[in-house]
């Protein structure tokens, strides 16, 4: 993702935590760029990266740490899990903090943080990402 911060007014919001000293203090700030953003679970285990266009890429990644497992969730709902330390990333320093109950999107992807895990979409079908797994949500279609 891109080291600034280019956004229109409609932009998602992302909460970023700023430690000064002893004192961490939760601010609001835009999105990174109208193609997408980063952002950590409050608790730190699970990253994800939305790519709305961003390098040609239309996907959300999400990974967690512990255990080390990744998600890609495509522009159809269909996503792919990858389990084990070869398929983890470094999410950016200074990657914002998207808070419980708050959500995110850009273009047809929608992220929501809860403190069960992430739940990511696209047109309302998409996964869960936790500790405990990564679990289908939304419409299944028929087999």
């Amino acid at each position: 993702m891109t080291a600034g911060l280019a956004f229109a007014l409609s932009c998602p919001l992302w909460l970023v935590q700023v430690t000064a000293g002893a004192t961490t203090t939760t601010v609001t700030a835009p999105a990174k760029t109208s193609h997408g953003g980063e952002f950590l679970s409050p608790s730190g285990n699970i990253s994800c990266e939305i790519d709305n266009g961003y390098i040609g890429l239309h996907q959300v990644y999400c990974q967690t740490i512990s255990p080390p497992r990744s998600v890609v969730l495509a522009r159809t709902g269909t996503f792919k899990v990858c389990k084990g330390p070869q398929c983890l990333g470094n999410p950016a320093d200074n990657t914002p903090v998207l808070a419980y109950g708050h959500s995110t999107s850009s273009g047809p992807f929608r992220c929501l943080s809860a403190t069960a895990g992430v739940t990511c979409t696209v047109s309302g079908k998409g996964f869960q990402i936790s500790r405990s797994g990564i679990t289908a949500v939304g419409p299944r279609s028929p087999t």
